[in-house]
């Protein structure tokens, strides 16, 4: 058992003078209670009555609460062994395509809910954790978003109510938007750069796209082995149905659908994965997304080498609760029972 400030040993010592301070009052009130002067030994009754024997009792229950004030006062901690503390952390970057095809409806065609509203409330669950996966408590979270090009827009943080807020802004860029386009490799390098910053033990890129690399001159397998040769690990996702997606687009003011034909890089993300020894998956709808997330989940833990600081758990409240129980029993004793014995 440990306590807080200002230290056990001056705790100690005013627990001492508690005690001290209870023994004093059983005292006097034992003494108040039988140093009575009579003119004749006659008129003594042969025996003392109960109520004057333990006259001492409401003191001593007042003194005692006033011990257990005193050691709620020093907050008394014992370390707590039911929680496990994460030796090494993971550092986790996800890292989602902006681009106009990610307004395809094909992931959740019922809901009618686009692919990036279906990866939002994917990557939210696996930051969170949910009755499918075990969530990323103990782990810095990072976000990138990307296009043509690419915005920070969560830094490595273990703020994940932050990290949460910012997926659910998250939105996908009109077609007509001049930067509608698919860089992989500026997504990639940006997240790259953060985590090689970090302190985290392991490393992870969760990288989601629809498409195809189309924009900027860097390579993204050269991005990948850089990544590689930092330590991180890519795991790489590719969102869309097979053929062809249906995909909203506006004729004359109103929304319609059409027909898009599904393109993604399977090959490249493959191989960008494999150069930094993660994996390549596929979703073609929502549960499959959910599937993807659930493996990754299970990929990326932290090592558990024991307990390296243990969490205190604070008793105060045992002995303030004890402390005010005494203290009521004590007063209404002193109050009713023993009014006319003292």
């Amino acid at each position: 058992m440990s306590f807080s400030l200002p230290g056990i040993w001056v705790s100690v010592l005013l627990l001492l003078l508690g005690l001290v301070g209870i023994g004093a009052v059983i005292y006097a009130s034992i003494a108040r209670g039988r140093r009575v002067v009579f003119s004749s030994h006659d008129i003594l009754p042969e025996r003392t009555t109960w109520r004057v024997a333990l006259s001492w009792v409401p003191a001593f229950l007042l003194g005692l609460s006033g011990l257990l004030f005193l050691f709620a006062a020093f907050d008394p901690q014992i370390p707590d062994d039911t929680v496990k503390v994460r030796s090494k952390g993971i550092s986790v970057a996800l890292v989602l395509d902006l681009s106009s095809s990610m307004s395809a409806i094909d992931l959740d065609l019922n809901n009618e809910r686009s692919r990036i509203d279906v990866a939002k409330e994917m990557s939210i669950k696996f930051v969170k954790g949910d009755d499918q996966l075990a969530g990323r408590a103990n782990d810095e979270i990072s976000i990138v978003t990307f296009a043509a090009y690419a915005d920070t827009l969560v830094p490595p943080t273990l703020d994940h109510a932050e990290a949460v807020r910012q997926l659910e802004k998250i939105e996908h860029l009109d077609e007509r938007h001049e930067e509608n386009a698919t860089n992989l490799a500026i997504g990639l390098k940006t997240a790259m750069t953060w985590l090689a910053g970090s302190k985290a033990k392991s490393k992870v890129v969760v990288l989601l796209t629809d498409g195809v690399h189309n924009f900027g001159n860097e390579s993204p397998l050269v991005v990948a082995s850089d990544a590689s040769d930092r330590g991180i690990i890519v795991y790489a996702i590719g969102v869309g149905t097979n053929g062809r997606a249906p995909t909203p687009t506006t004729v004359l003011g109103r929304k319609q659908y059409v027909s898009k034909r599904v393109q993604i890089d399977e090959e490249l993300l493959t191989e960008m994965a494999s150069k930094t020894g993660g994996q390549y998956f596929r979703a073609t709808d929502k549960a499959g997304l959910a599937g993807v997330y659930k493996k990754i989940d299970k990929l990326v833990r932290s090592e558990i080498d024991g307990v390296q600081s243990r969490p205190m758990r604070h008793l105060f409240p045992y002995p303030l609760v004890g402390a005010m129980v005494l203290a009521f029993c004590g007063w209404l004793l002193q109050e009713s029972v023993f009014r006319r014995a003292r």
